[in-house]
């Protein structure tokens, strides 16, 4: 393998995917480049990839999910959960308020997709393990702290217009853009081989991920043009 070693241990996520989504599926794209990852690293990418993987095979009508959602029916839901997180938060903990937020994080894993990573990049481990934790009544300082962030969540930053028709891939590249960057070492855009041919290694290996989730993979250049429209918009 080129690169640093990968030392890939279990990392087994939630729902039944193959064992190849993960960051094992990364190691012939790793540059000569790429640093060698700690066994902590692996496991933190390899679930990040996973979720995402499902989260986007849910999205797709694969398993137990219910099919893509509209930007409506999913603003609509985190606003429910940040007017509940906010009652919890000026109530001083009032059980009712609880129960409330507890009902909000409980819709379809769908609707909450956007709000799970936008709560991932604020050190949040995930919504669904916080929901647990308040079911059970088991809440934490921290747990409650995460709370207060989604009080004063801006929906419109969470929940971004859509530019393109198949939100779930969006949102599955823009995820799996900095873990390609971080693993391989090696750009997410298009480029030109030895013989000029424009390849999109980063779009080759979104949709190995996509076949293995048991789906079809998107159109040919479709994953390149979301990699630029990503390129555009900084």
């Amino acid at each position: 393998m080129a690169g640093g070693r990968v030392p890939v241990r279990g990392g087994m996520a939630w729902g039944r995917l193959s064992w190849y989504i993960g960051i094992i599926s990364l190691e012939q794209y790793r540059s000569d480049n790429a640093p060698d990852l700690t066994c902590h690293n692996t496991s933190n990418v390899n679930k990040q990839i996973r979720d995402a993987v499902n989260l986007y095979r849910l999205a797709h009508g694969g398993s137990k999910g219910t099919g893509p959602q509209t930007r409506k029916e999913i603003v609509k839901a985190v606003n429910r959960v940040k007017k509940n997180a906010a009652g919890v938060v000026k109530s001083g903990c009032k059980e009712s308020w609880i129960d409330r937020l507890d009902n909000a994080l409980s819709v379809d894993v769908n609707l909450l997709a956007d709000l799970n990573y936008a709560m991932r990049r604020q050190g949040i481990d995930s919504i669904g393990s916080l929901r647990s934790r308040i079911d059970v009544g088991n809440i934490s300082e921290a747990d409650l702290a995460a709370v207060k962030m989604l009080a004063e969540i801006d929906v419109d930053k969470v929940v971004p217009s859509r530019g393109h028709t198949d939100p779930p891939l969006t949102r599955l590249v823009r995820e799996l853009t900095p873990i390609w960057r971080f693993v391989t070492e090696t750009s997410p855009y298009p480029k030109n081989d030895r013989e000029g041919k424009k390849v999109c290694p980063f779009a080759d290996w979104i949709a190995e991920l996509i076949k293995a989730a048991g789906l079809r993979p998107p159109p040919e250049n479709t994953v390149a043009r979301l990699v630029r429209l990503q390129k555009s918009r900084k």
